[in-house]
């Protein structure tokens, strides 16, 4: 989102009013969203604004879970078989000592902690009450997975990393613009 958005969320008081400055702002980030992948034509980008446009048309669960399988997609692809335990590991790690370019790939990374959360429909007790994949992906039909809010930041997720790791000729051309 524009530095404004991201300003007031670093500033919240808590989990509540950021729930509350995501809601009032969905509309703003959605735009923000789709400007940041304009001067990509990849397929990752292409279904990213898929996504954007089923939630902006009031369709959060189809935009929540194709947004999830964007997310699923690009971690596999960019470290195989053992790529959510791997995202996770990278997710986790310090970035104090890392190298600019190395921290800035971490600090992307960092919310995919949370979203590869394992839960099952026969675990006991509720599903997170924030976007993880793993509902997201076996639990359709179980109440509270599929929210406007988790709908919202899978979106957010899924376009930061097709922003963070599309071809070098889509980078190359935003270095020109």
């Amino acid at each position: 989102p524009r530095s404004e958005i991201v300003v007031a969320l670093v500033a919240a008081a808590g989990p509540e009013q950021r729930r509350v400055i995501l809601t009032d702002r969905t509309t703003d980030i959605l735009d923000d969203c789709e400007a940041s992948l304009a001067i990509y034509d990849n397929e990752w980008a292409t279904q990213c604004r898929s996504a954007i446009g089923a939630l902006r048309a009031g369709f959060d669960a189809p935009a929540q879970s194709h947004a999830s399988n964007i997310i699923d997609s690009i971690v596999l692809a960019l470290h195989g078989k053992s790529g959510r335990d791997e995202a996770k590991k990278h997710a986790e790690a310090d970035f104090d000592d890392l190298p600019l370019q190395l921290a800035a790939e971490n600090l992307t990374l960092r919310p995919l902690f949370r979203a590869f959360i394992p839960w099952w429909p026969a675990s006991s007790g509720t599903p997170p009450e924030h976007f993880a994949r793993h509902p997201t992906s076996h639990a359709v039909g179980h109440i509270g997975v599929f929210t406007p809010l988790s709908a919202l930041t899978a979106v957010m997720l899924a376009t930061s990393l097709t922003i963070q790791y599309s071809e070098p000729a889509a980078l190359g051309a935003r270095d020109a613009r």
